[in-house]
């Protein structure tokens, strides 16, 4: 019993940290009509909620996914940091940097909760 409560515990540890750790990367295609010529086709790269700098081991790993999809533009959104996030040293200005290198980035909104149980 107590070898099966373990390995189940085990088991929900693995699986939550690999949901909270994953960069998944979709390609979605959004027909709009009468869409302006200029801008047919073009690629968005959306990131959303970072979490610096809970996730600043990821940076290069979303930089590298990023590039590959070759975006015309990248647009930031939800939370970016955290609460905890010191911004000289959370991985802010490595993130932001080398999104720019890749192309023309934009931040929508930066949404911060600070402790209201949400």
């Amino acid at each position: 019993m107590t070898f099966t409560l373990l390995l189940i515990s085990i088991t929900i540890f693995v699986y939550c940290y690999a949901q909270n750790n994953s960069i998944k990367v979709q390609n979605i295609k959004v027909e709009i009509t009468d869409l302006s010529k200029e801008l047919e086709g073009i690629k968005i790269a959306h990131i959303s909620d970072v979490h610096l700098p809970k996730n600043a081991s990821n940076i290069d790993t979303i930089l590298n996914k990023v590039k590959k999809q070759k975006p015309d533009i990248i647009v930031l959104t939800g939370d970016l940091i955290d609460k905890s996030a010191d911004l000289n040293t959370c991985g802010l200005e490595k993130l932001c940097k080398g999104l720019s290198e890749i192309t023309n980035t934009y931040l929508l909104q930066v949404i911060m909760r600070f402790g209201v149980g949400i």
